[in-house]
């Protein structure tokens, strides 16, 4: 999620990447969620360029 929330201006605190890596299996964020039209259920479908770790 750290694209996402970095499209909002909200940036990840290394303790937290951290505590996500070592104790969670999420999968990598591979789609631009933040292009998604909830009015229009259109978008947030295309590859992102480069995964973020």
């Amino acid at each position: 999620m750290e694209p996402y929330l970095n499209k909002w201006g909200l940036y990840v605190s290394s303790v937290s990447k951290q505590y996500v890596s070592q104790n969670k299996t999420f999968p990598l964020l591979d789609r631009d969620v933040w292009n998604f039209n909830p009015v229009t259920h259109t978008g947030g479908n295309a590859s992102t360029v480069a995964p973020v770790f």
